[in-house]
């Protein structure tokens, strides 16, 4: 996974196909891009989700006050895709 973009609030990686952002249910589902991020920073959350089998950018906040902020930013549709 290719990190895109780093500094103190964000963290941007390029997400790969077949990969799921978040851990589902089961030993089966387990792997996951902010499974593997967490074990060097637990700080990263996921800001928004890409679909198992669509790959590209995947924005991840360093902090909570740092996801409140991408949040608001999504929710008053001032980020664009």
């Amino acid at each position: 996974m290719n990190v895109l973009l780093s500094d103190r609030w964000l963290l941007a990686v390029d997400k790969p196909s077949g990969l799921l952002s978040q851990p589902g249910v089961g030993f089966a589902q387990a792997d996951a891009v902010i499974a593997r991020l967490q074990q060097a920073d637990r700080r990263l959350r996921l800001v928004h989700r890409l679909d198992r089998d669509t790959s590209g950018v995947l924005l991840l906040a360093r902090g909570l006050d740092a996801l409140r902020r991408c949040s608001a930013l999504f929710a008053r549709r001032q980020v664009s895709k």
